[in-house]
């Protein structure tokens, strides 16, 4: 089975200790399964159907926002090309 990671954003811990800086986010990998990759897919095509068709329609126009490919592989495809996830060797 294939290993991927997974490309994940938190709040940087030096501003939220600091308390007086904006709090930047930073980006990072973590490691997850090809099971985990496959929940995170179900969950995110679930989650497209929770979205009212307005709100989905608002999204398209000023973000370009598409709904998730229910296809895991053509999905994982996509992923990969903008970089939200790379497979690991």
């Amino acid at each position: 089975m294939a290993r991927y990671e997974v490309k994940r954003e938190a709040a940087d811990p030096f501003d939220l200790m600091c308390g007086d800086c904006e709090v930047h986010y930073i980006e990072y990998f973590e490691e997850i399964s090809e099971e985990e990759l496959r929940e995170e897919h179900s969950y995110m095509v679930a989650e497209d159907g929770w979205i009212p068709d307005r709100q989905k329609q608002i999204m398209a126009e000023e973000f370009g926002w598409e709904p998730t490919n229910p296809d895991f592989n053509k999905w994982l495809q996509k992923c990969i090309a903008e970089g939200y996830v790379k497979e690991v060797a």
